[in-house]
């Protein structure tokens, strides 16, 4: 289980660094430069049970989606969830979770949703 904090998390990372050479003569200088990005980790910090096996999930970013999870219910760890009763019970600590121990990465919830 994914535990954060329901806000932002950012971490600075050197995304890419430039190498500058110069020739002046008999002389060569090479330059380092290094350039930080921020990257963002997307956590759930919203969920609501909308009908079935849909979810509408609000993201750190804060982007919502409705999202179908269905398709995810033929696999083992999530087969129990068929019962819409225990489906229902879900849990949110940056992402969603189940008492079984199944939970979902906030990532493949983003790419799987649909804008709402």
């Amino acid at each position: 289980m994914l535990i954060f904090a329901r806000k932002n998390i950012n971490i600075s990372a050197i995304g890419a660094i430039y190498i500058l050479v110069k020739h002046a003569g008999n002389e060569l200088t090479i330059t380092l430069k290094a350039e930080r990005t921020t990257i963002m980790i997307l956590t759930v910090i919203d969920v609501q049970y909308i009908s079935d096996y849909t979810l509408l999930c609000t993201f750190s970013d804060g982007v919502t989606k409705k999202v179908d999870l269905s398709i995810l219910l033929k696999y083992p760890a999530f087969a129990e969830l068929k019962d819409i009763n225990l489906f229902k019970q879900f849990g949110l600590d940056g992402t969603l979770f189940w008492t079984n121990g199944a939970d979902i990465a906030p990532e493949f919830l983003y790419e799987h949703g649909m804008v709402a």
